[in-house]
């Protein structure tokens, strides 16, 4: 079987035309029609059914794409080997990791790297993807938790679980820029949800440490969070003024770790 072959079967799948797939390998449609062709034929299976100008997977291909992409990835991993041990040096890491991480985190150490520093290609996926997307052809991630299994990993370094705060809260007025997280405890907080995987790691944080959080809201969007009003009245004045009394408060990036599948 050609790897070829399969890379030009995984670029079908990905433009989902013919014409599409063929522009991206830069080549003609009707040569890369004949090479899916003549994979198929090696295959002995129907890998694409079309309809309309588009092109679907037959069963068989939908069971096919995620064993061909973890092919690939051994492929391109061991050319790049193969590439480095001739060299001496790495020159290209591919490193998966969330938006989130890739804003705050990755993207401005690849803004320091030079030109004779390998070239860092991120790829973005979703924390419960990570070891998928380790055996999918990334070198390595860069998670807020650790992983199970096999994967080695670690430790980056820590951050710290950011608190913040209107300019009126008491914290704020009294120069406050470090608090244990007990002293957060009985105040209604704004928090990622838990498709953040900080999410958990806070719960466990504020779990040992044996307090709660009377009232909890839910967002995503970093900026609505600064944005959100408080969950209730201030405890400290009545339901109507405009006193300061508790304020939201946003949580993330505990710690971070470097994953490998080495």
């Amino acid at each position: 079987m050609s790897f070829r072959r399969v890379k030009y079967f995984l670029a079908a799948v990905d433009a989902e035309t013919m014409t599409a797939a063929a522009q991206s390998l830069r080549m003609a449609q009707p040569a890369l029609s004949r090479q899916i062709k003549l994979f198929e034929q090696d295959l002995g299976l129907t890998l694409f059914r079309p309809k309309g100008n588009r092109l679907v997977l037959t069963t068989a291909g939908e069971r096919l794409v995620p064993m061909a992409r973890r092919l690939m990835g051994e492929v391109d991993r061991f050319e790049r080997g193969a590439a480095t041990l001739s060299t001496g040096r790495v020159s290209t890491l591919t490193v998966g990791t969330t938006e989130a991480t890739l804003r705050n985190l990755l993207a401005p150490f690849i803004a320091t790297l030079g030109p004779d520093d390998p070239v860092v290609n991120a790829r973005t996926v979703i924390q419960a993807n990570i070891p998928v997307a380790l055996r999918e052809g990334c070198d390595a991630a860069i998670s807020t938790a650790p992983m199970q299994g096999e994967l080695v990993s670690e430790l980056l370094g820590s951050a710290p679980i950011y608190a913040c705060v209107s300019a009126r809260h008491p914290m704020a007025l009294a120069g406050v820029v470090e608090a244990p997280i007990e002293d957060f405890a009985d105040h209604a907080v704004v928090l990622p949800t838990h498709r953040n995987a900080s999410r958990y790691l806070l719960d466990f944080a504020v779990s040992a440490a044996g307090i709660r959080f009377p009232s909890v809201m839910e967002s995503d969007d970093g900026q609505a969070i600064m944005r959100s009003p408080p969950p209730g009245p201030p405890r400290d004045s009545p339901p109507n003024s405009r006193g300061s009394g508790p304020t939201p408060f946003a949580f993330w990036s505990p710690r971070c770790a470097v994953l490998t599948d080495s």
